[in-house]
């Protein structure tokens, strides 16, 4: 009974298209305008997708972690007899927001818990979307005649590569699925970028030494089964977690971009 649902889930990961209709005409401050998807946007294109037995629920809970408040969403998938499915996102209430009231600050902060948590139920890809746009990524691309060959996004070996190349004795290094899972889940659960990620990382693991090829920290020196326990402690340890990241990033979710 549980697999129906799950099938049905997956059907509607496969087709869900919940195309960017905001227009954000300042650029988040870059000056450049550029298309964002809200939940509404993802709710409207959702409804004709779901089964007349299968309902999608949103609701909101405020958690208070250290000294400040958060407002925790979780949206929920049902049938009538296969049980339920549902993912948590969480975002945290602004001090003060120029020209917004104490409830603006929480509605806002509400549709954006709510737009990560449907994020992850139906694996929306939010890489471009407005909340994680920065400046850099407003650049009008290269016309593909004139552009240079792109090198690897990632510098970990593939699996064939780590067959041939890794020495005797050394253990296997994080594969893609891995480090895109661990992005990934960063980024919908607790709205962090990639240099929050590692700093994370690192407060979780400070036993483990990170190297800084050229000036930067990555992960992906890390070992699979290190990894393996950094995803199990972002999915299954989310308290922990969070109050880590009160602690040691006070300004988490206050990046002034559209909900």
């Amino acid at each position: 009974m549980e697999t129906s649902l799950v099938k049905i889930l997956n059907s509607i990961q496969k087709q869900l298209k919940a195309p960017k209709n905001q227009v954000n005409k300042y650029g988040g401050g870059s000056g450049i305008p550029f298309n964002y998807r809200n939940c509404e946007d993802i709710l409207e294109a959702l409804k004709p997708l779901l089964p007349s037995t299968v309902t999608v629920t949103i609701t909101d809970e405020i958690v208070n972690i250290g000294e400040r408040y958060y407002i925790k969403a979780t949206a929920t998938i049902a049938d009538d007899s296969s049980g339920s499915i549902s993912t948590t996102a969480y975002a945290r209430e602004a001090l003060d927001r120029k020209g917004m009231d104490d409830s603006q600050i929480t509605g806002s902060a509400s549709s954006y818990a709510r737009k990560y948590a449907l994020n992850g139920l139906f694996l929306i890809d939010d890489t471009k979307d407005a909340d994680t746009r920065s400046p850099e990524d407003n650049t009008p691309p290269e016309s593909s005649s004139n552009r240079p060959p792109e090198p690897p996004k990632h510098p970990y070996p593939t699996t064939s590569q780590s067959a041939q190349s890794k020495p005797s004795g050394q253990p296997d290094l994080i594969t893609e699925p891995q480090y895109k899972k661990i992005m990934a889940v960063g980024k919908t659960m607790y709205e962090l970028d990639k240099e929050d990620i590692i700093n994370l990382f690192e407060v979780l693991f400070p036993d483990v030494n990170l190297p800084i090829p050229d000036g930067m920290k990555h992960l992906h020196s890390l070992t699979k089964v290190q990894a393996m326990k950094f995803i199990d402690v972002l999915v299954n340890e989310r308290e922990k977690v969070l109050k880590i990241i009160a602690t040691n990033k006070p300004t988490v979710g206050d990046d002034g971009l559209p909900f």
